[in-house]
C-alpha cells in the first residue's frame, strides 16, 4: 500500500508524459523474455504470453470478418455466412455468435469499462477463441480480479503512446501500426485495434460489421450500459485514425469495407455495402 502511494507521488513528480502509468500498481511487473514473450506478475500470479509480432504475416492473402457491437448486426439475415471468413469479435460481440451457435476465431477485449464489469464473461468469450489478442492493459484488468489467464492462447501487445514504464511519446498523434513490432494506436473505437492487427497478420481483405458509431447503443443488452464517448472527439479520436486506415487502403496494402450503411463514417473514408448484399458474395474459406 506504501509502496503503491509512493509510486503514484512518483508518477507526479516525472510530470504528465509519464502519468498515465499510475494506471498500473506498483507490484504489476513486465518482463520482456527475449523470445517474444511477455511475462506479467501480479499478486503472486505469474503469466508468460507471446507477443503479436509472433503473428506477423501469419494470414497472408486470407479474408477477415470483424464483428463488432453496433445495432445494425441485428439486420444480418444468414448469420452462418459470417463464418465464411476468419472471425474477430470484440468485447461483448460474441454473444453474438453464441446466440446463432456459431464459432470465432479471436477475440479482442480493450475497453476498460467492459472488463471492470463483465471480466467473468469476457474470460469464457477467450476460452472459445483460437486467438485472444489482450493489451498490458486489459492482462493488468483481469489479473486484478483475480482470473486465472493460463490455458488461453493470448497474444500481448502495449500501446504506442502510452507504453509500459516509459515516458509517453509527444507530440500525441493518431497512429495505425503497420508493424506489430511498434505497438498499436488507441482511438476512440476498438475497431482501429482490430484493423491493427489484421493489417499486421496480412489480411488481404476486412470486413467490418456493427460499425456503426453511432449512440444507439450495442446489439446486446447491459446491466449498467457503458457510457458512449463516440463524439466527445471525434475528429480526433475517430476520423483522424481511419483516415489512417484509408491511406493504408488506397497504397494498395489491402482492403476494408464497412458493412454499416448506415454508419456515421464517411463512404469516402471506408467504402459501404449493406451487410446482406455483401455476405451473399462470399464463398466458404
Amino acid at each position: 500500500m506504501i509502496l503503491n502511494s509512493l509510486y503514484r507521488l512518483l508518477g507526479r513528480l516525472k510530470g504528465k508524459n509519464w502519468r498515465h502509468n499510475r494506471i498500473y500498481p506498483f507490484d504489476f511487473r513486465v518482463k520482456n523474455t527475449g523470445k517474444q514473450e511477455v511475462q506479467f506478475v501480479y499478486q503472486n500470479q505469474k503469466v508468460t504470453f507471446p507477443k503479436v509480432s509472433k503473428l506477423i504475416h501469419r494470414f497472408a492473402g486470407c479474408n477477415a470478418h470483424v464483428l463488432l457491437s453496433g445495432p445494425s448486426i441485428k439486420t444480418i439475415e444468414d448469420p452462418t455466412r459470417l463464418n465464411h471468413a476468419f472471425c474477430f469479435a470484440v468485447n461483448g460481440s460474441p454473444a453474438f455468435f453464441n446466440e446463432h451457435h456459431l464459432t470465432y476465431d479471436a477475440y479482442v477485449v480493450d475497453d476498460p469499462r467492459y472488463i471492470q464489469q463483465y471480466a467473468e464473461q469476457a474470460l469464457q468469450f477467450a476460452a472459445q477463441a483460437q486467438y485472444v489478442f489482450l493489451s498490458y492493459r486489459s492482462i493488468y484488468l483481469l489479473m486484478k480480479q483475480g482470473l486465472n489467464l493460463n490455458g488461453l492462447n493470448i497474444y500481448v501487445f502495449d500501446y504506442r503512446f502510452m507504453p509500459f514504464r516509459q515516458y509517453r511519446p509527444t507530440p500525441i498523434r493518431p497512429f495505425f501500426a503497420h508493424n506489430l513490432t511498434e505497438g498499436l494506436g488507441k482511438s476512440d473505437t476498438i475497431a482501429h485495434i482490430v484493423l491493427q492487427l489484421a493489417h499486421g497478420m496480412a489480411f488481404n481483405h476486412v470486413a467490418l460489421f456493427g460499425l456503426d458509431l453511432s449512440m444507439g447503443g450495442r446489439f446486446y443488452n447491459e446491466a449498467n450500459p457503458a457510457p458512449q464517448h463516440l463524439h466527445d472527439n471525434w475528429q480526433k479520436g475517430i476520423i483522424e485514425p481511419f483516415l489512417l486506415v484509408r491511406d493504408a487502403v488506397q497504397a494498395g496494402q489491402w482492403s476494408v469495407i464497412n458493412c454499416s450503411p448506415n454508419s456515421l463514417l464517411d463512404a469516402n473514408i471506408l467504402p459501404k455495402c449493406e451487410p446482406n448484399a455483401y455476405l451473399a458474395t462470399i464463398k466458404p474459406h
